[in-house]
């Protein structure tokens, strides 16, 4: 799914849309034919982001891919340049954007990383799935989502499956790179009222691909850690929600 707004104003016009509508009525076709211009493709699926996002691989004809979802945005210039990236770059699988919330700055790490190529350790601070460009080729090597992780009905783990598959690219031997240079747009996820129903599925799914994917305990610690220092610092600043999220 993309945000049809921000495709129309694209400097960079060759590129199709695939629209993998869950909804239980025809509500969006009022959406898409306000763009005659978009070449939309619209197809159905049962619940769950990534029996969509499976569905939307397969119907790609693109030579470059992007699986982002509704509230997604990007600017006007990105997919050309992108796609210049691309062209300069035969000897890479893909480029992972940095991702930024409506007052432009970085989220999901604050703090991201340096541009430079991704690794197994460092890809869960360069991407998600809206700011992951991977040549066709290499989606093909990758295969499909995981339909166990995403946010759906059928499943406990309810996050993730962006991180596995990027980390399942890279298990392919591809070079992928990092550039915070490029960038996608996205709400702002830090409201603790708005992550409070959500975290601990979250958490699950994030152990769940630790372990498929053979982590080291060190890995795990680290993160640990990590988290368990934002909880002190959030209670000694009084913020005990964010404490207790």
């Amino acid at each position: 799914l993309f945000p049809y707004t921000t495709l129309f104003r694209s400097s960079y016009k060759g590129f199709e849309v695939i629209v993998v509508d869950q909804n239980h009525d025809d509500r969006l076709f009022a959406v898409l034919h306000q763009y005659p211009n978009l070449r939309i493709s619209h197809l159905r699926s049962p619940l769950g982001a990534s029996r969509a996002r499976n569905i939307g691989l397969r119907a790609a004809a693109c030579n470059i891919v992007v699986t982002p979802d509704d509230d997604w945005w990007y600017p006007p210039e990105l997919l050309a340049t992108v796609k210049q990236w691309f062209d300069s770059h035969p000897g890479y699988g893909g480029i992972f954007a940095g991702l930024r919330n409506e007052a432009g700055l970085p989220m999901l790490p604050k703090w991201p990383p340096d541009a430079g190529l991704c690794d197994k350790a460092n890809v869960w601070d360069c991407t998600m799935t809206a700011t992951a460009f991977l040549r066709r080729e290499l989606v093909d090597a990758v295969g499909g989502f995981n339909e166990q992780l995403g946010p759906g009905p059928d499943t406990a783990f309810k996050a993730c499956e962006d991180i596995d598959y990027c980390i399942r690219a890279l298990e392919t031997g591809a070079r992928i790179y990092y550039d915070p240079a490029y960038v996608v747009y996205h709400p702002d996820l830090s409201s603790s009222a708005r992550l409070q129903d959500k975290t601990y599925s979250y958490a699950q799914a994030y152990g769940y691909v630790l372990r498929i994917h053979h982590y080291p305990l060190s890995f795990f610690l680290k993160r640990a850690l990590r988290s368990l220092g934002g909880a002190i610092f959030s209670l000694f600043k009084a913020d005990f929600d964010r404490c207790r999220l």
